[in-house]
């Protein structure tokens, strides 16, 4: 027999051979100057460094970053493999840039650069972007300033190192667009000849709280009482030069990501402008009118690398009896005067500045909110630069049904030259950290690339800055991009090529939590797929369209109706539209009837499904709780996952004591009510364990933007009184 010391030499030699400088060398050759390429060739050279196979140096891997070839296209990429040398060609810089990080990929999850073969990479769509309700100051803000996030992460706006690490993010997960919402964002980010007190010194913030009195169109964001001196505070002294050179180095710094940064607008806001020379809400206040065009064309002409301005009929402009329903396509009549507002002010601003500058690039994005679809290609038609449209894919809520139909209307009334920005919302989590995989694949996948220029993805109830609701310590003031990692790089990555296989995302989640057991982390990732599904259906039996519903939290804005308890539930209807699912109630009075249900899913499919992904999530807690304490990040990943099981069972176990109540209700069967009382025990069971969780890991009591005033242990009590409605329950007719 072997002593134990010659069974473990080959062992010790490997390691030897590893550790003792047998790495393999690799040179990186660019001979440019793009800021895009060079962020390509410091993360190269950083993951080389950082590999156990390779080292910087020569006599090993050439990576050469050839000259660009037009004839390769918009953003594509070649990557040529002769022997060792690895030649990266592209169309633009930016696909050059994107060749060099995907070396960098492949040398990060550790796979050997002899493996790769000659290949040539173009986009899935076009346009992967993000978008950003930014709360750039009390006086100028943005439809998100009124909830917590919003009011927290003001500084963050104006921290160049906050932007910086929110481009190179966006660079490594492929997104190629910004745009930052502001209801209005021009005194903090110009100044006029005519009107110059309209620009505004120094950021402020509000001391005032912003309870559920605030109306949901954002016209009393500011109010008279947040200019009284003593209820705001001064967070930055900064000129409105410094702005305007801090938001240039902003434009610049996406630009060096291969970022293209846009500025949306709604209207008529004007609450930084205080009154000053006139000017008001006003739609048919001619200085109001003259103040809107010259901010336009100063913006445009202050940024020259500003790349484009969204604009809408927003909710304070005159709106018609037909609501701007997006899905019948745009708001019907009665909205031609505001397309006409709008002409006149951004339309003749933007004309006027590329007047002086006729070979700039500039796009103006029309989102279809509040639209006269009939009237744009008539009153736009004039204007000497790309004009395309937004629409709402998802409405509010992307993590529903991955094919929605939302936008038919919008489609059918386009133009041949008209490309369509699609608007992915996600008001569903702003907590907890979401990475279905195959949903995501199937989302982007089914988007309808032959009309659809591209996405920005984002939330209008939560500002995705700087995390501030976290207990740990370690998570505190976390970019929003980094907590959801994995998420972002879902959308970005699939979006740019929308055939990666899971093996590649399952190898970026091992490079990320390298420490962590590898079995443990595919596990993971099993587990993070199955999770993802449940507040996708979850949300087919029961979908509130608005961002007044928040999923997560099984909370509606107290203004609409607050919690969703098994009250509303028995008699609501208001299943996913393009779910293809069944009602509770037609579901029950089918049954009752003897009918067949007119749907592909029953809610039996729903509640199903939602047991199923739970038990699977919770079938791998062993697996996952024996790991947790080799990192912390992985740790709060696994709970995340937990607590999206222990929700789905919530919602599977609430609509089984929805349905029984629904029984009783309609045939007097005592046993359903029976049935109901104990389904609505085990509804509360599961959510008290969702909702400790979450209260032992941040701040219980928060003001969503959009859902209002939502606090965890709150809602807690809400969920305990189902059990009083089910045992307390006459029949009655509906």
């Amino acid at each position: 027999m072997k002593s134990k010391f010659l069974m473990l030499l080959p062992m010790l030699l490997t390691s030897c051979l590893v550790g003792c400088d047998s790495k393999e060398s690799v040179s990186i050759s660019y001979e440019g100057e793009s800021k895009s390429v060079l962020f390509a060739t410091e993360t190269l050279r950083t993951n080389v460094e950082n590999s156990s196979s390779y080292k910087i140096g020569d006599g090993g891997y050439k990576i050469i970053f050839k000259d660009i070839d037009e004839s390769l296209g918009y953003e594509t990429y070649r990557l040529d493999v002769d022997n060792k040398t690895i030649s990266i060609t592209a169309g633009d810089e930016t696909g050059l840039m994107y060749g060099g990080l995907d070396v960098a990929d492949r040398i990060e999850i550790g796979q050997a650069l002899s493996e790769l073969n000659t290949l040539t990479v173009s986009p899935s769509l076009d346009n992967r972007g993000l978008k950003f309700n930014i709360p750039l100051d009390m006086r100028t803000p943005s439809y998100t300033d009124g909830g917590d996030s919003g009011q927290s992460n003001i500084e963050s706006m104006w921290d160049i190192n906050f932007w910086a690490q929110e481009f190179d993010m966006m660079a490594l997960n492929r997104y190629n667009t910004l745009s930052i919402w502001s209801l209005n964002p021009f005194p903090s980010m110009v100044k006029l000849d005519d009107y110059p007190d309209v620009a505004l010194e120094d950021v402020w913030r509000t001391k005032l709280y912003f309870d559920s009195s605030y109306n949901g169109t954002g016209s009393d964001l500011v109010r008279d009482e947040h200019w009284v001196e003593g209820s705001y505070d001064i967070v930055k002294k900064i000129t409105i030069e410094e702005k305007i050179a801090f938001w240039k180095d902003v434009m610049a710094m996406a630009h060096a990501r291969g970022v293209k940064f846009y500025i949306y607008t709604w209207n008529i806001y004007t609450f930084g402008e205080h009154g000053k020379y006139g000017i008001d809400c006003s739609q048919d206040n001619p200085v109001t009118k003259d103040y809107y065009k010259k901010s336009v064309q100063a913006l445009e002409e202050t940024y020259p690398d500003l790349d484009g301005i969204g604009i809408g009929a927003g909710e304070n402009m005159k709106v018609s009896e037909s609501g701007g329903d997006s899905s019948s396509g745009g708001a019907g009549t009665g909205e031609e005067e505001n397309e006409i507002w709008l002409h006149d002010t951004y339309g003749e601003g933007i004309k006027d500045a590329l007047a002086k500058d006729p070979d700039r690039e500039f796009e103006v994005i029309h989102r279809m909110h509040f639209a006269d679809g009939a009237s744009l290609a008539k009153i736009w038609g004039d204007l000497p630069c790309k004009f395309n449209l937004s629409d709402k894919y998802s409405i509010a809520h992307m993590y529903s049904v991955d094919k929605p139909g939302f936008i038919k209307g919008t489609l059918d009334s386009m133009t041949a030259d008209q490309s369509l920005w699609l608007e992915l919302r996600n008001d569903d989590a702003f907590f907890l950290r979401w990475g279905g995989t195959d949903f995501a694949r199937k989302l982007v996948s089914q988007m309808p690339k032959d009309k659809a220029t591209g996405f920005l993805m984002g939330s209008d109830g939560y500002v995705q800055g700087r995390e501030f609701t976290s207990k740990i310590e370690e998570f505190k003031g976390q970019h929003f991009m980094e907590k959801h990692w994995y998420n972002y790089m879902l959308f970005g990555r699939l979006a740019y090529q929308n055939d990666i296989t899971n093996d590649f995302f399952k190898a970026k989640l091992k490079a990320h939590y390298k420490n962590v057991d590898a079995k443990a982390v595919e596990t993971l990732f099993d587990t993070m797929n199955t999770a993802g599904e449940i507040l996708t259906n979850s949300n087919m039996l029961f979908f509130v369209s608005t961002d007044s519903w928040y999923p997560e939290g099984n909370w509606t804005n107290k203004n609409t109706f607050g919690y969703v308890g098994i009250k509303r539930l028995i008699n609501a209807r208001n299943v996913h539209e393009y779910g293809d699912v069944t009602s509770i109630p037609d579901y029950c009075l089918s049954v009752e009837n003897n009918e067949q249900i007119k749907t592909t899913r029953s809610p039996l499919d729903i509640i199903t499904a939602l047991n199923t992904k739970a038990d699977a999530v919770f079938a791998a807690k062993d697996a996952l709780d024996s790991h947790v304490g080799e990192n912390k990040e992985f740790e709060q990943m696994v709970l995340d996952q937990y607590a999206f099981a222990n929700l789905g069972k919530y919602y599977a176990t609430k609509y089984e004591a929805t349905i029984a109540l629904r029984f009783y209700n309609d045939l007097k069967d005592d046993a359903k009510k029976t049935e109901a009382v104990n389904k609505a025990t085990e509804a509360n069971n599961y959510w008290k364990e969702y909702a400790s969780s979450m209260i032992a890991r941040y701040t219980d009591k928060v003001r969503l933007s959009r859902a209002g005033e939502y606090s965890f242990s709150e809602v807690t009590a809400e969920v305990e009184k189902d059990i009083a409605v089910c045992q307390k329950w006459n029949p009655r007719a509906y």
